[in-house]
């Protein structure tokens, strides 16, 4: 049994893009016999955050004497910012919380215990756009050298690190940039003379696609066949190394959509969507219903003084519901702000229910999403784009607190009451974003309810921005006020 625990250039994914992302844990069975690979990896997670996953106690339980464990961490242990991620690079095998010493005591050692075999393997470069590797691209940071820490804990252990930093980088930049970018995940295509072509603009200069992917695994196996590691006898013989002609693969699901970033300061803005503050806009998009984004009685989205009103206007057609927030639909009210993804942040508001006929599939709260249209009726997948809201969605009979949308599906946590939202209700939202990791907070009823996402994807549309909300949906209108914005500054990437 082999069992690969890493993070998000190690796991597996379930998104549409252009070029997928893979990581090298899926590959490695190409250049296996037949052997069962448990791949446990976690997108976003470090050394130290990984002992909270259930994950982690599969591996822990479960190996045994004869398993094989590849150990991929690197990426995130690099976010000082974040405690629950951090770990110190330059430290000791013996010094508590350091990157040696919660690899060693939480895996190798377990290892050791049981008559399993661990593998260190030193985290892939990222793509350099100056095709120069050097610094963060080959994991040193201020702090210290992650792959250097890797390599010193194989030697003072006495077990194999295979050093995919170094190769990695060194074949990326023989590549050169635009070719090099091809070995990692695309999020959107471009048209070219009537073709749909990669953006290379999208390239994710963290995670690999397919092909990337495949070339990391090749090398791990290529490395310990020429080793003669004990894991040599599960290899195949012949370890070819993977071309583009037969190894770049582009997702089947990809669907090209065209989307301009839009302009604010250019938009004009109907008497119903009018704010005073610059930073936001009012609009209505998505599956709105009858058209009515521009109608006497159709939605609203406008500042009244230091309080945004946002909702179904209240006239004589209220009572036929306009827009919803389903399962593979969407369309509602918004008042958003655009955010650079460098950037952290607060985003939070109080609300209050002026309205609502507590339909099934009405919702309100804020939300931190990928896309930001301007007035756009639409009733299909198009824009049921990524975001996780701090928000109330009513169900038929109950109340569900912070849901998100991903690869199109609406995702609903556990988090119910059962209850409906009623107009006079009130709440408090709250979304705190550090890095890869985006918490919301729901203050309802007197209860606090807390989810967080850690590498939620915000630039599968827009690789640039992202877009704070304040939204509202069917038969509903909600006053916002005391709306505060923090910018908690530059964002460490993945």
């Amino acid at each position: 049994m082999i069992y690969v625990v890493g993070d998000s250039t190690v796991s597996s994914f379930v998104e549409t893009y252009y070029y997928q992302r893979y990581g090298w844990g899926t590959q490695l069975a190409r250049f296996m016999k037949d052997v069962k690979i448990i791949n446990l990896a976690y997108s976003g997670r470090s050394s130290l955050s990984f002992l909270k996953e259930k994950n982690y106690n599969e591996f822990k339980d479960n190996i045994k004497r004869g398993d094989f464990l590849f150990i991929g961490f690197g990426h995130n242990d690099e976010k000082d910012d974040d405690k629950n991620r951090y770990t110190n690079p330059k430290g000791s095998i013996s010094e508590v919380g350091s990157f040696k010493n919660v690899l060693y005591e939480n895996y190798i050692r377990i290892c050791e215990k049981v008559g399993a075999t661990p593998i260190l393997v030193t985290p892939v470069a990222r793509l350099s756009e100056t095709n120069e590797y050097t610094g963060t691209c080959i994991h040193i940071t201020k702090n210290g050298d992650y792959r250097q820490a890797l390599i010193e804990l194989g030697n003072e252990v006495g077990i194999a690190c295979v050093d995919l930093t170094t190769w990695s980088a060194n074949l990326d930049k023989s590549l050169g940039y635009n070719k090099a970018a091809l070995t990692h995940a695309i999020t959107k295509g471009k048209e070219l003379n009537g073709e749909i072509v990669p953006d290379i603009l999208t390239v994710d200069n963290t995670h690999l696609n397919i092909y990337g992917a495949r070339l990391c695994a090749y090398y791990i196996c290529k490395t310990l066949k020429e080793l003669k590691h004990p894991i040599s006898s599960l290899l195949i013989n012949e370890i070819n190394m993977p071309n583009e002609e037969n190894d770049l693969i582009r997702d089947k699901d990809y669907v090209y959509v065209p989307y301009v970033e839009p302009d604010f300061s250019l938009y004009k803005a109907q008497e119903w969507y009018k704010t005073e503050d610059k930073n936001y806009v009012g609009v209505a998009f998505g599956d709105t219903g009858r058209g009515a984004i521009d109608t006497a009685n159709g939605y609203m989205a406008y500042q009244k003084n230091d309080k945004f009103i946002v909702g179904q206007k209240l006239g004589e057609d209220t009572i036929v519901p306009l827009g919803k927030i389903a399962l593979n639909s969407e369309g509602a009210a918004f008042v958003g702000r655009k955010v650079s993804v460098t950037r952290n942040f607060t985003f939070e508001a109080d609300a209050k229910v002026l309205f609502t006929t507590s339909d099934n599939t009405s919702g309100f709260g804020i939300s931190l999403r990928d896309d930001f249209y301007l007035d756009l009726n639409i009733p299909d997948k198009t824009i049921t784009s990524n975001y996780v809201a701090s928000g109330l969605l009513n169900g038929v009979d109950n109340l569900y607190i912070n849901f998100d949308r991903k690869n199109h599906v609406l995702e609903k946590n556990d988090n119910t009451l059962l209850y409906k939202f009623v107009t006079g209700d009130t709440a408090h939202f709250k979304i705190y974003r550090l890095g890869q990791v985006v918490e919301v907070t729901t203050i309802f009823k007197g209860k606090t309810f807390v989810n967080t996402y850690t590498d939620f994807d915000f630039t599968t549309i827009d690789k640039f921005n992202m877009y704070l909300t304040m939204f509202a949906a069917r038969s509903t209108v909600v006053e916002f006020s005391n709306v505060k914005f923090n910018d908690l500054g530059q964002a460490i990437n993945a």
